[in-house]
């Protein structure tokens, strides 16, 4: 018997890889999160691609146990990918009194997954221009109120972590050098790490590969202040603001749309190009200003989840 709260999330990440985020999504009450695909090496995950576009019956077989647990009534989020139209219809086939939800949580443009409206689920996204454009629900971006950082001794005044997705973001490459430059005049102590092959950015900041989500979690509990640095024309909001804030950490975004979001204040969060560059250094060396438990609370994983399956006038 499924209980009311009871939700599936379903994941397209490698289950080979350690998910810290996928971890603590699973502690959450009646929330639980699972990799769509068992591990396979290339060749089958070649015939499965073949085997999920060709429409045949039995792909069943590619997945993790979650399927077998299908029962009547049950909640089920799928994070949107290439495939998941067509597990979305497997399941409903499977079981038809499922509630099933496709969900964006990157951009149509950089993700390029195609946005299919079919009756046995509806399509949401966490970016207000994408609901806009392809008509789709919207639901933020959402963060684990339990996930906290450890509490690591401060080592710098501003982190930043990000990438170019593989070159895809031009326009980000330009302004990561530009921003390091600008704090590192300003005497700040930095940790820039970021991942791209252009030769724009300076060596010292310029990485191949990703950090581990723990090598992640460790520079942002060891920084005063972390910076949002998005492409000038992305209005979503990234996880970023969120962890940061839940945290007790001030912010700094080049996102102006931040300001419509209810967690924006001038204490906390500094906007590259609308604030006055000379304000920076009072706006990092003055505590932070706590925000109300029900401001973040609208974003917590348990109420954002809730909203999927909530009747709307």
């Amino acid at each position: 018997m499924e209980k009311e709260n009871d939700i599936l999330f379903l994941f397209f990440n490698n289950p080979q890889n350690n998910n810290i985020f996928l971890e603590w999504f699973n502690r959450e009450n009646g929330i639980r999160g699972e990799c769509v695909f068992k591990p396979v090496g290339i060749l089958c995950r070649i015939i499965r691609r073949f085997h999920l576009y060709s429409g045949l019956p039995g792909i069943g077989i590619w997945f993790y146990q979650w399927h077998k647990e299908i029962r009547p009534g049950k909640k089920i989020v799928c994070i949107a990918s290439k495939y998941s139209p067509r597990i979305l219809k497997w399941i409903k086939k499977k079981e038809p009194s499922v509630m099933l939800i496709n969900y964006y949580w990157d951009s149509i443009a950089v993700s390029r997954y195609p946005v299919k409206e079919y009756p046995y689920y509806k399509n949401y996204t966490f970016c207000k221009k994408d609901s806009k454009q392809y008509a789709m629900l919207y639901n933020p971006q959402f963060y684990i109120s339990s996930m906290k950082l450890p509490t690591n001794k401060l080592k710098y005044d501003i982190s930043f972590i990000g990438s170019d997705r593989e070159g895809v973001w031009e326009e980000r490459a330009i302004l990561v050098n530009q921003y390091y430059q600008l704090l590192k005049q300003k005497g700040f102590h930095l940790f820039f790490y970021f991942v791209t092959k252009k030769q724009e950015c300076p060596e010292e900041i310029r990485k191949q590969k990703w950090l581990t989500e723990e090598e992640y979690y460790k520079v942002v509990a060891e920084s005063r202040v972390v910076l949002e640095i998005v492409n000038p024309e992305e209005e979503w909001i990234t996880l970023r603001p969120l962890l940061a804030l839940s945290n007790g950490k001030k912010l700094i975004s080049n996102n102006r749309s931040i300001v419509e979001e209810a967690y924006y204040s001038k204490e906390n969060i500094f906007i590259l190009g609308l604030d006055k560059e000379q304000d920076l250094f009072g706006f990092i060396n003055k505590p932070f200003t706590p925000i109300a438990e029900e401001i973040l609370a609208y974003y917590d994983v348990q109420a954002w989840s809730k909203r999927f399956f909530t009747k709307r006038e």
